[in-house]
């Protein structure tokens, strides 16, 4: 356990979800 990609991508997935961007969100889908 430490620092994973898969955390970074929740991190962005986070500050892209506060922006309020469905688009943007998807894409990082």
């Amino acid at each position: 356990a430490g620092i994973d990609p898969d955390l970074d991508a929740q991190v962005e997935f986070g500050a892209f979800q506060k922006l309020g961007d469905p688009t943007t969100r998807r894409q990082v889908v």
